[in-house]
């Protein structure tokens, strides 16, 4: 299991490290301070549950079952005996990644999301709007970030919320490219129920899918304009993956307004084998 641990670090490292390179809001302080510090914490939360997954994977391989063999003139018998698994402090160790009555926080950061204007382009992906005969908007950039809670009333079944902030903006330029005239800005806000259900457990690995049904307020400003719009919004989680038991890391693939591809961190209250 120590491969999931490596293979999640490596991954997150290279979103942040890329967001970190392209999300450069054109002199505006305090959303490059609110980007730049909520990618520090995913990493660092990132840092955490890879720890914690190596540890509790180490816990559990070191508690094989014991082999002995006898052997007599009708042959050779094996003999195996599973001992009790037990962590440091006494508890048993769990077989599955959770158990029923566990709460789940979640922060995440996502490649394109749904929201009042159609699909985001996705982080990188720019073009220029020439529509103007007297200046044009071009280069957009684009950041999703996600926040969930979920109840899991059975190991296998989660009911909570979710909560998606999408920031966009592009500058405004003249056609000769010599001035800026502003700056276009974008962000949606999504919260919608969202239940999950687990198909696959075992050891620290979970396998699920989800579904949620929610609206979505977007914010629209430029000079001289300003929008707001609400739409009801969805999100479909077609298979999505955990590790880990307290702190896990999870990716999923989805569409709707939580983003195609999410990754981040989380932490489980109250999930602690007696």
């Amino acid at each position: 299991m120590k491969n999931y641990g490596h293979l999640f670090l490596a991954g997150l490292s290279n979103i942040i490290t890329f967001a970190l390179t392209k999300f450069n809001p054109n002199g505006n302080m305090l959303r490059a301070k609110i980007r730049n510090l909520f990618l520090v914490v995913l990493l660092v939360g990132g840092l955490l549950s890879v720890s914690g997954v190596q540890a509790q994977d180490t816990i559990y391989k070191s508690n094989r079952p014991l082999k002995y063999e006898f052997v007599d003139s009708l042959g050779t018998y094996q003999v195996k005996f599973t001992p009790h698994r037990y962590t440091a402090d006494g508890n048993l160790i769990p077989i599955k990644p959770l158990k029923a009555d566990t709460h789940e926080l979640r922060l995440g950061i996502s490649y394109s999301a749904y929201t009042t204007r159609g699909y985001t382009p996705g982080c990188g992906m720019s073009y220029i709007d020439t529509s103007s005969a007297d200046y044009i908007y071009f280069s957009p950039d684009w950041l999703v970030l996600t926040a969930d809670y979920a109840y899991w009333f059975k190991d296998w079944f989660s009911f909570g919320a979710s909560l998606t902030w999408v920031d966009g903006f592009s500058s405004r330029m003249s056609k000769d490219y010599q001035r800026k005239l502003g700056t276009r800005y974008y962000n949606c806000i999504t919260v919608m129920p969202q239940m999950r259900f687990a198909w696959y457990r075992r050891g620290i690995v979970q396998l699920y899918s989800g579904l949620g049904l929610g609206f979505s307020v977007g914010f629209e400003e430029m000079p001289g304009y300003c929008k707001v719009d609400c739409i009801m919004n969805y999100d479909i989680t077609y298979i999505g993956i955990s590790v880990g038991r307290d702190w896990f890391g999870f990716a999923d693939i989805s569409a709707g307004a939580r983003g195609v591809i999410t990754a981040g961190f989380g932490y489980r209250f109250g999930n602690n084998k007696k």
